[in-house]
């Protein structure tokens, strides 16, 4: 009995530490989309509320029934299609503005020395076979698809408006890919540390609280939109998209955007990954 007690102890504790490796995966930043001055990203001027000038797609992006041909980046946490966008504090999807947004991670970001946010339309070949293949494993009827065309934001170890710890940042990335019919959207997460800024009632030490960060797809007209948080259905707080997924990769989230819904994947895993904590009540 002693023994089948040590063997299930024993058992237990490795599953704990399966399970805290678990919880500790992300998506490392070596396996991100490439980015910053080496790979030929434009770096966006610091200051608050800052909004990119406008940005002529090179190949039109579908998205919800629409094709686009422009798009801006913004500072917090979103790029928008055809017009500027530079609210800072989240909503809700749909919006009553009339704008067309993809948001990973719509908050009051503000940019500090010690990182920045990072945006270039890519067609470098490599890249865009390594992102198809991604897309190809993902959605199980697109096996031919092949991107033509992509653009790449990362926002680097930015922290939150009126923060007073320099430390607490957050990182991620947006990823836009097309081949002119089709397109689809990549969210990468590495680390989420803080939810709200003090303008969306959050505290300025840890940057929690108050009305977190929105994540989702707003289509500028009608009554289409997609929350990815705020899900009544996926019940997910942003503080845990680092470690869920719709693709069996933690911190990995990826969407077709063409059509007038927004789609999920059909091919690896379907459903979020559950992380639970099993204890030893011994």
């Amino acid at each position: 009995m002693r023994n089948m007690a040590a063997s299930l102890s024993f058992l237990v504790m490795i599953i704990q530490i399966s399970i805290l490796l678990s919880k500790s995966a992300s998506v490392a930043l070596d396996d991100f989309t490439p980015f910053g001055e080496d790979n030929g990203d434009v770096l966006m001027h610091r200051e608050l509320d800052a909004v990119s000038g406008k940005i002529n797609i090179t190949t039109a992006f579908p998205f919800f029934g629409r094709k686009f041909t422009s798009l801006y980046v913004s500072s917090h946490g979103l790029i928008s299609l055809e017009k500027a966008f530079a609210k800072y504090v989240p909503q809700q999807f749909p919006l009553s503005d009339m704008v067309t947004i993809i948001a990973p991670y719509w908050a009051d970001v503000a940019q500090r020395s010690k990182g920045g946010i990072w945006y270039r339309q890519n067609s470098t070949k490599h890249l865009l076979e390594v992102a198809s293949i991604d897309v190809r494993n993902a959605f199980l009827e697109f096996q031919h698809f092949s991107a033509i065309w992509m653009f790449v934001t990362t926002w680097e170890k930015v922290t939150f408006y009126q923060s007073t710890n320099k430390n607490i940042t957050n990182t991620f990335q947006l990823i836009l890919l097309t081949d002119g019919l089709y397109s689809f959207v990549r969210f990468n997460y590495q680390e989420i540390s803080w939810t709200s800024a003090t303008t969306s009632g959050g505290n300025s030490r840890n940057g929690l609280g108050g009305n977190e960060a929105g994540c989702g797809f707003n289509a500028g007209y009608g009554n289409y939109f997609y929350n990815v948080s705020w899900n009544s259905f996926r019940n997910i707080r942003v503080l845990d998209l680092p470690f869920k997924t719709n693709v069996g990769e933690p911190g990995v989230w990826m969407f077709r955007t063409d059509g007038i819904t927004i789609q999920e994947p059909t091919g690896r895993i379907t459903k979020d990954v559950i992380l639970v904590t099993l204890r030893d009540n011994g």
